[in-house]
């Protein structure tokens, strides 16, 4: 009978990780995933006991049984920041739960995204949270920045009386206007 071993590239990781096993000690080898060959790949979703059958060149057959563990990743979440902004819009404060992470990608300032410093285009924003396992938690947002370097200009103030009109005119230029 052969002596199968099983080794892991980690017994112990964090969800969503991806640990390589690999069997040894026989010719042949089937997982308990259903996966034939020396090494497999695996994703747990929970801590998980593999198991590999390995059958010699003389027919014997051997097993082996490894675990792993899997931690749980911290959950991020991250609010405040608009799709859409024009580089005149005012700042959004940002606030991401749990406490404790820090923000990276485009800058905030004081917590907040000032579109005007950021400046036209697309920005990311990150917040990250390692948890005591070790394990890291990630949110991101997106938005993007529209340059605005035309004003409006509709003309004199007028004041009107209850039945008269007056036609007010943006000029040409925009995609949409919004009265």
């Amino acid at each position: 009978q052969p002596e199968i071993q099983i080794q892991a590239s980690q017994t112990e990781v964090c969800h969503g990780s991806t640990v390589i096993l690999t069997a040894s000690g026989a010719h042949s080898y089937q997982w308990s995933t259903g996966e034939t060959g020396q090494q497999i790949f695996v994703t747990p979703d929970e801590s998980y006991s593999y198991g590999v059958t390995g059958t010699s060149l003389e027919g014997c057959v051997g097993q082996a049984e490894i675990t792993v563990d899997v931690l749980p990743v911290p959950e991020v979440s991250m609010d405040g920041l608009l799709t859409v902004y024009c580089e005149n819009d005012n700042p959004s404060l940002i606030t991401a739960i749990p406490e404790g992470g820090f923000f990276s990608g485009s800058p905030l300032d004081d917590g907040y995204f000032n579109p005007g410093s950021a400046g036209a285009g697309l920005h990311t924003i990150y917040y990250q949270v390692t948890a005591v396992n070790g394990c890291v938690g990630i949110d991101s947002l997106q938005t993007h920045v529209i340059a605005f370097d035309q004003s409006i200009e509709l003309g004199d103030d007028v004041s009107l009386c209850p039945h008269e009109s007056v036609v007010l005119d943006a000029g040409e230029g925009f995609e949409t206007y919004y009265w």
